[in-house]
């Protein structure tokens, strides 16, 4: 993460298939802060954990834009549902993708992450919350590194999707819980990161949808259904006014009114509009505080090229380079390499890591876990030159001077 950037701590929402929006407010906000505590529920877990994964905002988008969600999300057999009467969905297939999508992020290393490791390996605090079916008092259940640092991250998002009816509840037998989507109890679970915003005194940042409400003559089961999660979701979804009120506190509200939480059907044309909306409400958001606190516009100082602005520093070396620019570095490669291209250099000269790219994975993931290998053993600069010997007509020389340079 980018170490020049100030530090903001971050909150999603949930929202069902509107979780697409989250991804193009992230972009827009990773621009100007960098996360070192982020919180989710339900689609919010989701996006803030891939977040606090050390994922960019493009990569994300990349990887939901590809998703078909209709066929990811496995339903069960008619007969097994009415026998069982438990949920459309058993969930298994997601929480297995999650859980391959954070290992990939750290070389496998982790086959299933813990909140401890993903801690210790970012530096991010993580909070997920779920709602525990077996509480009375329907008291959130937090997953963090403090109560619960051996706990799976890829299970307590999966808990924390357990739409009622949709999503078939997880239990704990072993805890006396029944888990469902935490959206019932804390859908903006902003209060999990007020602590350490108030503490160092922080950027506090909350996405949330503004759904609005409009008029059901003759509803559908469906959409009495998406009402009334929204219903039970209301109170969760309301900030405490000493957060709001805080004029550090950043309040993103997309505009989805058009949109409904439960149809993750979208269409490709609905997925952009939602990720465009998302980066519309946080650009506002921005402008707002920007103006708020009088600080001048950051887009302004580094115009259209971050890149240009810390290579012209005098002393790059104090800089951190990984921000310099995960991002340019993916699109150097990318527009360098063909897939084989990639195969071939992983095969060549990164054989640690060939049974991981290239082959199970998305070229675009590919490439990611390769920069970020190439991070880890500090062969940025080897990897650079080797990209521009293979393709010396798409050389990116920012990218590779720096490098020979630095």
């Amino acid at each position: 993460m980018d170490s020049i950037l100030p530090p903001a701590c971050i909150a999603f929402q949930g929202g069902g298939a509107l979780g697409m929006a989250h991804l193009g407010a992230w972009q827009v906000l990773e621009k100007h802060f960098r996360f070192v505590a982020v919180a989710g529920t339900s689609a919010g877990s989701i996006v803030g954990t891939l977040c606090a994964a050390g994922y960019g905002s493009l990569h994300a988008i990349d990887i939901f834009s590809n998703l078909n969600w209709p066929e990811f999300v496995r339903s069960q057999k008619w007969l097994d549902l009415f026998r069982a009467r438990d949920g459309w969905s058993d969930g298994d297939k997601f929480y297995h993708w999650l859980k391959e999508r954070i290992a990939l992020r750290f070389m496998n290393r982790y086959p299933d992450i813990n909140f401890k490791q993903l801690y210790e390996e970012t530096g991010i605090y993580l909070a997920i919350t779920a709602c525990n079916l077996n509480n009375s008092n329907a008291e959130p259940v937090i997953f963090d590194v403090h109560r619960e640092p051996e706990t799976s991250v890829a299970f307590a998002v999966r808990a924390s999707i357990s739409i009622p009816g949709l999503f078939v509840a997880v239990p704990r037998r072993d805890r006396g819980q029944v888990l469902v989507d935490g959206g019932i109890v804390l859908n903006l679970p902003i209060e999990l990161i007020e602590d350490i915003s108030a503490e160092h005194q922080y950027p506090i940042i909350g996405v949330r949808f503004d759904k609005g409400i409009t008029y059901l003559d003759k509803p559908n089961v469906k959409e009495v259904l998406s009402r009334s999660l929204s219903a039970a979701t209301m109170h969760g979804n309301i900030s405490p006014s000493h957060i709001t009120s805080n004029p550090k506190y950043i309040d993103v509200a997309i505009d989805v009114k058009e949109f409904d939480s439960l149809n993750f059907n979208l269409k490709e044309n609905e997925k952009h509009d939602l990720i465009q909306r998302g980066r519309n409400a946080a650009e506002i958001a921005i402008l707002h505080y920007q103006s708020r606190i009088n600080i001048p516009n950051i887009d302004k100082i580094n115009q259209s090229n971050p890149i240009n602005t810390i290579v012209s520093q005098k002393n790059p070396s104090t800089i951190d380079r990984k921000p310099l620019e995960i991002a340019s570095l993916r699109k150097y490669i990318i527009d360098s390499l063909s897939e084989q291209d990639l195969r071939e250099l992983i095969s060549d000269h990164f054989p640690d890591i060939k049974a991981d790219l290239g082959y199970k994975y998305s070229f675009r993931d590919a490439v990611s876990t390769l920069i970020d290998y190439s991070y880890r053993q500090e062969q940025i600069k080897r990897l650079v030159k080797l990209v521009g010997h293979i393709n010396p007509n798409q050389y990116n020389k920012l990218i590779l001077n720096y490098y020979i340079d630095n």
